[in-house]
C-alpha cells in the first residue's frame, strides 16, 4: 500500500505490485504528493446494456464510538449516469454524503494511482473494484491489477478502515481527496461508505442444515491414491487464479494470514477465523479436484516422538519432507518432500528447522483438555498455545512455521490447522451447552490498550462474513465431519464419528459410559488400511537420531519424579526468545509504534504462558488418574483409554 501525504492527512494511493512479496504490499515509499481532485472521465467499455438503471439508497445514523455523539446521514440516492450492466464480480464504493453538490461521490483510480473520490459513474470502469479476502483490487484496461491496501469492513457502522493503521478510509469534503483519518472525527470529513453491490463485500450466510457432510481423514489413513489425488490438488491451488493479481489464489491466502495476523491472533478470534481459513483452502482444492478433502495430522498421537511419524516427515514424493540444513540461515530450504521445489511470494523456498528431540503435546494432555475445559475460554488459550508449540518446535528456528506471518508457506499449515480445528469440534461436541461460546476481549487497534468485547456479530477480517456462521464445523454451510485416526484407540473412544468402514473395532473396555460415545480400545486394520511408509534412510542422515533420543525422557525424569514412570511426557516451555515475527516484518509497513508492537508480543506472550499451565494442569491430573487404572501388567495405552472413557462417563452422567 502507498500513502502519500498532503494536507495534514495521508491520503490512500494504489499500489502496483500486488502479486510481489507479501510486504511490498504494505511498503510505505518516501515521497510527498500534493493532489488535486480530478472529474471523472468515462471509459470506452463493450458490455451488455440494461434498460432500467440501478437504484441504491442508502440512510444511516452512525454514533461515534470516542465521543458517543450520534450523526445521521442525508439519504442519498445512487442513480447511474449511464445503463451499463456492472458486473457481478465488481462493485462501487459510494460515500454516503455529498461531496460533489447533489451528486454522490465514489471511489476512483486516478492516472496517477492514487485513489480519489470522484462523481458516481457505474459506466467509469476506474470505480470497479472487486473484493479479495479483505483487499480491494482494482484491474486497468490491459487487466494489471492495483490494491489499495487490506481493510477491516462494518456493514453497521459501513466504516471501512485500514488494516495497516485502523484509521478510516474519509473523503475531505473541501475539496475531495481520500485520505485516512480517525474514525468519526470530524464532521468535515466523508466516512460512511455503501456498496453497490453489498453481497461481494458481505457475502450471504448460510442458515442451511447439512444434508450432507465432508468427512476429514488423518493423514495415514489415506491411501496412496488419497495421497496421490490431495498433493495433485495442493499443487493445482498453487496454480488457480489468483483475485488479486498474484501468482495464484493461494498466494491470496497466504497473503491474508499475513496481513491480518495482528487480528486474528492472541485472542479467541482465532479460533472461528482459522476455521473459516481452513475451509476456504479445502474450497480451492476442491475446486481442482471435488473428491478431495482436506487431511489433519494427528499430532496429538505423535507428541512424544513426532519424527517417528514418517508418514509426516518422510523424504517421498507423498511425503511432507524432513528439514533444510540446520547450519543455513533462513531459509533453511526443503530439500525433499512434495513441496521441496514450492516458492513463496517473495521466491523463497519452503524452509523447515525443526530440532531431532522435538517433543509436542500429545493427547494425554490435548484429550482431557477437551473434556476438562469448562469454559471456552480454558480450552481457547490452552488449545491455541498447544497449536504454537507445533509452530515453535516443528517449524524451528527460521522455518517458516517458526514465523506467524509466513507459516502458510509450509504445507504442514493446514494439517495442522485441521487437527487444531478439529480439537476444538470436540470440544464442542462434549460441552454441546457451551458449543456457541465466544467469549473474551480482544485489542482494537492492535497494540493499543483499548479492550473490545468479543461478539458473535462481530465481522471476521479479511472474510466479511460474522464470527457467528463459523462456529460450528457441522453447520451454517461448513458441515465437516472428522473421523478419528483408526490406529490411535483414544481418538475412537472420544469422537463422534465412527472410524473407517473399513477397519474392525472391538471393544474392551469394561467402563461403563453412555452408548452415544465409543469405548474402543483395540483396532485392528483390514487388508484395504492406508499405505504405511517405512523410514528410508534419508540425506540427512540423522532420522535414526530422532526417533531414538532418549532427551524426552531424560525432562519427564527430571520434572515428573512424582509420578510413575512413563505416565507423562514433559513437553518444554516455548522459549522466550521467540520472536514469532519474520525479519520482513519491520517492513510491512502497519503504522503501529515500537511500543504498540511490545505490547501485541507481550499479550500474546501472556497467552501462551497461561494456555501451557493450564495444559500441564490437566497433563498431571490425566496421569494421576491413568497411574491409578493400571495395573501394570497389561497395555498403558488400554490404561489411558480407561481413563478417558470415564471421564467422559463423568462428564456426560447427567
Amino acid at each position: 500500500m502507498v500513502f502519500l501525504f498532503s494536507y495534514g492527512f495521508e491520503l490512500i494511493g494504489l499500489h502496483r505490485l500486488c502479486n510481489g512479496h507479501i510486504t511490498e504490499l504494505f511498503t510505505l515509499p518516501q515521497q510527498v504528493t500534493a493532489l488535486t481532485t480530478t472529474t471523472t472521465t468515462t471509459s470506452t467499455v463493450t458490455t451488455t446494456t440494461s434498460t432500467s438503471s440501478t437504484t441504491i439508497t442508502t440512510s444511516l445514523s452512525v454514533t461515534s464510538p470516542q465521543t458517543g455523539t450520534t450523526k445521521t446521514s442525508t439519504t442519498t440516492t445512487f442513480s447511474p449516469a449511464s445503463t451499463l450492466t456492472i458486473p457481478n464480480n465488481v462493485t462501487l464504493i459510494q460515500s454516503n454524503s455529498y461531496v460533489f453538490g447533489n451528486e454522490p461521490a465514489c471511489w476512483e483510480v486516478a492516472p496517477n494511482q492514487t485513489v480519489i473520490a470522484s462523481i458516481c459513474d457505474q459506466s467509469n470502469v476506474n470505480q470497479w473494484w472487486s473484493f479479495s479476502l479483505g483487499q480491494l483490487v482494482f484491474y486497468d484496461s490491459s487487466g494489471n491489477a492495483g490494491c489499495a491496501g487490506y481493510f477491516i469492513f462494518n456493514p453497521t457502522s459501513n466504516f471501512i478502515r485500514l488494516a495497516s493503521t485502523y484509521k478510516c478510509a474519509s473523503i475531505v469534503v473541501q475539496n475531495g481527496t481520500i485520505v485516512q483519518y480517525t474514525c468519526a472525527a470530524s464532521s468535515t470529513l466523508a466516512q460512511v461508505f455503501k456498496a453497490s453491490n453489498s453481497n461481494l463485500l458481505f457475502p450471504p450466510a448460510s442458515t442451511s442444515s447439512c444434508a450432507s457432510y465432508t468427512y476429514r481423514s488423518e493423514w495415514r489413513d489415506f491411501t496412496a491414491q488419497d495421497r496421490s489425488k490431495f498433493i495433485a490438488a495442493m499443487n493445482g491451488v498453487r496454480q488457480l487464479p489468483s483475485t488479486a493479481g498474484r501468482r495464484s489464489y493461494f498466494d491470496d491466502l497466504v497473503g491474508v494470514h499475513a496481513a491480518l495476523l495482528d487480528y486474528v491472533h492472541g485472542s479467541h478470534i482465532f479460533w472461528p477465523w482459522h476455521r473459516n481459513y481452513v475451509k476456504l483452502f479445502e474450497d480451492a482444492l476442491q475446486l481442482v479436484d471435488p473428491t478431495v478433502t482436506l487431511p489433519y495430522w494427528d499430532w496429538g498421537l505423535d507428541g512424544h516422538a513426532p519424527l517417528k511419524n514418517i508418514d509426516i516427515f518422510g523424504p517421498g514424493v507423498l511425503q511432507f519432507g524432513t528439514r533444510g540444513d540446520p547450519s543455513r540461515s533462513y531459509p533453511t530450504c526443503l530439500s525433499d518432500g512434495y513441496a521441496q521445489n514450492w516458492t513463496s511470494l517473495s521466491g523463497q523456498c519452503t524452509s523447515r528447522n525443526y530440532t531431532l528431540t522435538t517433543v509436542v503435546y500429545d493427547d494425554s494432555y490435548m484429550l482431557p483438555l477437551v473434556l476438562k475445559s469448562a469454559d471456552f475460554g480454558t480450552f481457547g488459550t490452552s488449545a491455541e498455545a498447544a497449536h504454537n508449540v507445533i509452530h515453535f518446535y516443528i517449524g524451528g528456528i527460521q522455518g517458516d512455521l517458526y514465523f506467524i506471518d509466513l507459516s502458510t508457506n509450509d504445507p504442514l499449515f493446514f494439517v495442522h490447522h485441521a487437527n487444531v480445528d478439529r480439537y476444538w469440534h470436540l470440544w464442542q461436541y462434549h460441552h454441546q451447552s457451551l458449543a456457541g461460546s465466544y467469549t473474551g476481549t480482544t485489542t482494537l487497534p492492535p497494540g493499543s490498550g483499548n479492550r473490545v468485547q468479543l461478539r458473535l456479530t462481530d465481522i471476521l477480517p479479511g472474510f466479511n462474513i460474522p464470527a457467528s456462521t463459523a462456529m460450528f464445523s457441522d453447520g451454517s454451510g461448513f458441515c465437516i465431519k472428522y473421523i478419528p485416526y483408526s490406529q490411535s484407540a483414544m481418538s475412537v473412544a472420544i469422537s463422534d464419528v465412527a472410524p473407517s468402514a473399513s477397519l474392525s473395532v472391538t471393544t474392551t473396555s469394561t467402563t461403563s459410559i453412555t452408548s452415544s460415545f465409543t469405548t474402543s480400545t483395540t483396532l485392528t486394520a483390514s487388508t484395504t488400511a492406508p499405505v504405511t511408509q517405512t523410514n528410508p534412510t534419508t540425506t540427512q542422515g540423522t532420522m535414526s537420531e530422532a526417533v531414538t533420543s532418549n532427551a524426552p525422557m531424560e525432562m519427564f525424569a527430571r520434572i515428573h519424579r512424582d509420578l510413575p514412570a512413563g505416565m507423562l511426557m514433559e513437553v518444554p516451555s516455548v522459549p522466550d526468545s521467540w520472536t514469532m515475527f519474520s525479519i520482513l516484518r519491520p517492513e510491512a509497513g502497519f503504522q503501529f509504534t515500537v511500543e504498540s508492537l511490545a505490547r501485541m508480543n507481550q499479550r500474546m506472550w501472556d497467552r501462551l504462558r497461561q494456555g501451557e499451565a493450564e495444559l500441564n494442569d490437566v497433563g498431571r491430573e490425566f496421569a494421576k488418574k491413568v497411574a491409578e487404572v493400571y495395573d501394570g501388567m497389561g497395555s498403558l495405552e488400554s490404561a489411558r483409554v480407561d481413563a478417558l472413557n470415564s471421564i467422559i462417563a463423568e462428564l456426560h452422567s447427567v
